[in-house]
């Protein structure tokens, strides 16, 4: 794997993502579930991971996260709230 997305130099961290890397990651194009409560848990902690991914690759990339990428992470945090004990 080359240089880190974090790079020092955004606008190359764009280029640095293979089609693997891709599957890490969930753009605020593709799909996202409308009721996280249908999710187990291992398919939360998924998503939840490709967000926080894509969340990374952002603030790299654009110096800022996209409004729907943000509002993912914030739902994602609102279903763990609920869950947890």
């Amino acid at each position: 794997m080359g240089q880190s997305a974090l790079s020092a130099d955004p606008a190359s961290a764009s280029e640095e993502w293979t089609p693997e890397e891709e599957k890490l990651r969930l753009p605020p194009v593709e799909g996202f579930p409308e009721d996280l409560g249908d999710l187990s848990v291992p398919e939360l902690q998924i998503l939840d991971s490709q967000i926080q991914r894509q969340l990374s690759h952002e603030y790299a990339v654009q110096g800022q996260p996209n409004p729907e990428t943000e509002f993912r992470h914030w739902e994602l945090d609102a279903e763990f709230d609920q869950r947890d004990p």
